[in-house]
């Protein structure tokens, strides 16, 4: 990648085309981060890993929300932590169909060896792993300054309780074996006790890892890092309207940032303005996964005339939530209370609250709890900043209302 920096002016067509190019390859929503200078905030936690990867008999789960960078910080927290010793990135990612054997078979076939002269890989040399003994066995052959690190992407994937509770016992075994490497386990989760079994009984050799979502702050380093490699210069108004729309969640922070910028590119400016990111947004939701566009549009259709299901998801949207995404009918009554510009309280609007839990709406949410105790979150958290995003541009939310209630306010609360 390189790094044209404010230095840069491009003059001609071709100037431009490499501007793009490396527009396209600083914002990527759609892959994870491979180089440490470009991933904003998430520092406690990045030293939380290095230090399990340096510390004998520990191992790591990483849990949170979907779309929070569980995967980019997997792929790089490594990089630059040892001198000494060969660090070697072994990653996995698990479906729902695997077992055990399956997992491992794999991490096996990633691994490649030097023995006697040859290069021989780890499922070779036990092509039917049944136990964690038989993973010791194999992660013996490496060196003395060898650290594997095993990542297992999306286990949360894994449906078979057997294969989750022979991996407790797997990660129990290795932090009593005299092997270098750890294993780390990446998953969509609120905790740890849903990502993994017999938690308890592996707890002191287990570095959790919480992905929340990222401040407002860290999402304006996320953009800025990048931009600052380039000519571009952002507006504090644009730079705003991105890291709220994103509400909290680096995928849309790529995919805005970058849209923007390309708008800005194909237009011949190097200045990116509040004007410049609204016309960024159908691109950004061209992009966007279909299903989403589908569940909104499911969500918000008119069966009769003047219903309010637009208002009450967005109203959902803007919502004070704990720190697992999740808010009651009375959090809402505020939010819709100013969007529709008179008091509407919770059993105005609960009817439309259970059918958004329905699949004639779209399931965009899903509710937990008894009744009085109900609460509700966006069963994709991806669709919470979709809404907000669809709700600006179709004026049913205004920015007043965006800066008030959104994500800005929700980050300060620790959410």
């Amino acid at each position: 990648m390189s790094n044209m920096g404010a230095g840069f002016r491009p003059a001609t067509t071709d100037d431009w085309m490499a501007l793009r190019a490396e527009v396209l390859e600083l914002f990527t929503p759609g892959a994870p981060i491979d180089e440490v200078t470009l991933f904003a905030g998430r520092q406690s936690q990045i030293q939380k890993l290095r230090d399990t990867l340096v510390s004998k008999g520990r191992h790591a789960v990483v849990f949170g929300e979907k779309g929070v960078g569980k995967t980019s910080i997997v792929s790089i927290f490594h990089l630059g932590v040892t001198r000494t010793s060969r660090v070697h990135r072994i990653y996995v990612q698990c479906s729902k169909r695997d077992e055990y054997k399956d997992i491992w078979i794999k991490a096996f076939k990633r691994i490649k060896f030097i023995i006697d002269g040859n290069e021989i890989f780890g499922d070779l040399v036990n092509s039917n792993p049944q136990s964690p003994d038989d993973v010791e066995m194999v992660l013996s052959y490496f060196g003395q300054n060898d650290i594997p690190v095993i990542i297992f992407d999306e286990f949360d994937r894994v449906v078979s309780e057997d294969a989750k509770a022979l991996m407790s016992e797997t990660i129990k075994h290795l932090s009593n074996a005299p092997i270098p490497g750890i294993i780390i386990l990446v998953g969509v989760a609120g905790s740890v006790p849903q990502l993994i079994s017999h938690h308890h009984s592996i707890s002191r050799t287990l570095v959790q890892v919480e992905m929340p979502r990222m401040t407002v702050d860290e999402l304006r380093e996320l953009v800025t890092s990048r931009l600052q490699r380039t000519p571009l210069k952002i507006s504090d108004d644009a730079l705003w309207r991105i890291t709220h729309l994103a509400s909290g969640l680096p995928f849309y922070a790529h995919a805005l940032g970058q849209a923007a910028a390309l708008v800005a590119v194909e237009g011949k400016t190097l200045n990116i303005t509040e004007s410049t990111v609204e016309k960024a947004i159908p691109r950004c939701f061209a992009d966007l996964d279909q299903s989403l566009i589908d569940a909104y549009v499911k969500a918000t259709v008119e069966t009769r005339k003047g219903n309010i299901f637009k208002q009450v998801l967005a109203a959902c949207a803007l919502a004070e939530q704990d720190d697992l995404g999740r808010f009651a009918a009375a959090d809402v009554e505020t939010t819709l209370t100013e969007i529709m510009g008179r008091e509407m309280k919770a059993p105005a609007f609960s009817f439309h609250l259970n059918d958004l839990c329905t699949s004639e709406r779209g399931l965009i949410l899903e509710k937990t709890g008894t009744r009085s105790h109900f609460r509700f979150r966006f069963r994709e958290p991806m669709m919470q900043p979709f809404v907000i995003i669809k709700s600006l541009s179709t004026e049913v939310i205004d920015l007043d209302q965006l800066q008030r209630f959104g994500p800005s306010r929700q980050r300060s609360l620790g959410i």
